[in-house]
């Protein structure tokens, strides 16, 4: 729920501030975006109740959303065209040490399983609070770096500043002579192709009021960019770029549902398998102060027997007697009792209530329910592993790293319509990977291709259009990708056979728009 309710607000942000950076600046709206993400990510680590977390999370993903249009299309027009390729690149490295760094936090700081969350748990400020908040810090450090950066000099010609865009293209020459490409890049480059082409340097034919001036003219500007983007001359690309950018985020949020629901389904299976069941017998005098789980007791009588500082798991007690039997600070997890007898026996300081636990035919004779009502009904899974998701995100980031690294590569060395085939090729190892580690392995190697083509996406778009659409070009393509992913993640997991044809299905749609695009 989490993750979908991300996407829509991903979606919203994408398509708002990839508009806004065009008409307001990159940097301001590359600020403005991470700046909602920021506080909005705080808030959420200190909302003690499910709704507000919710929608402190929706606005936070309205942030993070305006981040990738912005930011490509920001670092795409301060870097000369030689660098573009590399700085970009850089962009994919830091989402995949981003990625590793969210693993490792996790691992550091959640409990590794479901029974130690469940004792952890704290109503306001739990192990995950402490999580969202340590999650926010590399935003405050990337607010905090932008002080020191310039606007983009595209916009600046675009608003008529200028004298303001000769200051920045000289700063960005010296830096990248002497910082950044070094002298003989430089030199090499030159005879490639230049710095910085006409479309680049060339004043814009009419200057465009500031929205500040002409509120009017700049609303009316603010909808037909998004019309212009569909005109006879770039209505091929944004369907070209837009199709493969969607078919392929709409494959990976798939893969990024169906790998985890497919390796819960595969551990309750084994769970289920290994259910202990005991039956017809009698306990006496017995008492209990460790973990009960994955048993099912059938007409089991208990007398004088103590219940104490423990956890039940997964435990069901059907046609059960208790007599003089005491359930005192106990916790559980799926636990249930179905027409069980209780007489003169005590259940205090339990999350146990008739109706949820105590099904309407238990029966209760001379004894005291005084429980702890929880806040929201809620059960959590005590066989839940945080190593498995951690996992999972390790073996993406690192494929995200290596993409960062062959996207160093020429674009003829890496092809749309070559990453789209292999895309296609790779959908039947969904259907034959049946254990854990395959998936996690299924699910990394598909993200290389992903996120090369994400990439891509990226730079294509900022060599494309002219500046005045770049931004909103990209937020446009992102927001409607992000809308069909939540379409997707909403709709639930398919079987593995189906699951392996629908993301060949989308591979193979993205492959034909990635010829048309040749």
């Amino acid at each position: 729920m989490v993750l979908l309710i991300s996407l829509v607000g991903g979606s919203l942000g994408a398509v708002g501030w990839g508009a806004l950076a065009a008409r307001l600046g990159r940097r301001r709206a590359l600020l403005s975006a991470l700046a909602v993400n920021a506080v909005f990510a705080v808030i959420a680590a200190f909302m003690p109740t499910y709704g507000c977390f919710m929608m402190a999370r929706f606005c936070s993903a309205i942030g993070s959303g305006g981040i990738v249009p912005t930011c490509y299309t920001y670092t795409g027009e301060v870097t000369s065209r030689a660098c573009r390729p590399r700085a970009l690149a850089a962009l994919v490295c830091a989402a995949g040490l981003g990625a590793l760094l969210a693993a490792a936090l996790a691992s550091a700081v959640l409990p590794p399983n479901g029974a130690l969350t469940l004792i952890e748990n704290k109503e306001h400020f739990s192990a995950w609070h402490r999580y969202l908040l340590l999650c926010t810090l590399p935003i405050l450090a990337s607010l905090v770096s932008l002080i020191w950066t310039q606007e983009s000099p595209r916009y600046l010609l675009e608003v008529g500043r200028e004298v303001d865009a000769m200051v920045v293209y000289q700063n960005l020459h010296s830096g990248n002579q002497i910082r950044i490409c070094g002298k003989a890049n430089v030199a090499a480059a030159n005879n490639r192709a230049p710095a910085y082409h006409l479309g680049e340097l060339s004043l814009p034919g009419k200057r465009r009021p500031q929205a500040s001036n002409h509120v009017k003219h700049s609303i009316k500007m603010f909808w037909q960019s998004f019309f212009q983007l569909f005109s006879s001359t770039y209505r091929r690309t944004t369907y070209t770029l837009g199709g493969v950018l969607l078919f392929s985020m709409v494959i990976q949020f798939y893969l990024s549902s169906y790998i985890p629901s497919t390796v819960l389904r595969m551990e309750n299976e084994l769970f289920g398998a290994s259910k202990k069941v005991i039956s017809n017998v009698s306990f006496q005098n017995d008492h209990y102060n460790r973990t009960l789980e994955n048993i099912e007791y059938n007409y089991v009588t208990f007398t004088n027997c103590t219940f104490r500082d423990m956890l039940m798991s997964h435990v069901s007690f059907k046609n059960c007697s208790f007599f003089d039997v005491t359930f005192s600070n106990v916790k559980t997890s799926y636990t249930k009792f179905e027409g069980s007898l209780f007489v003169n026996s005590t259940i205090i300081d339990t999350d146990m209530e008739v109706g949820q636990e105590l099904d309407e035919w238990c029966t209760l004779n001379g004894t005291t329910l005084r429980g702890m009502r929880p806040a929201c009904n809620r059960h959590p899974d005590l066989t839940s592993r945080l190593d498995g998701i951690t996992t999972e995100q390790s073996y993406v980031s690192h494929a995200m790293l290596i993409a960062s690294v062959l996207a160093l590569l020429p674009q003829k060395a890496r092809p749309q319509l070559a990453l789209c085939i292999f895309l296609v090729l790779l959908s039947p190892a969904i259907y034959f990977a049946r254990r854990e580690s395959a998936l996690y392995i299924v699910e990394a190697v598909y993200r290389v291709p992903l996120t090369l083509l994400f990439y891509t996406v990226g730079t294509n778009v900022v060599d494309s259009y002219p500046a005045g659409f770049r931004s909103t070009a990209h937020g446009l393509l992102v927001s409607v990708s992000c809308a069909a992913c939540a379409l997707v993640r909403g709709a639930g997991v398919a079987s593995a056979p189906l699951s392996a044809l629908l993301c060949g299905l989308f591979a193979l749609f993205a492959t034909v728009l990635a010829f048309h695009a040749r």
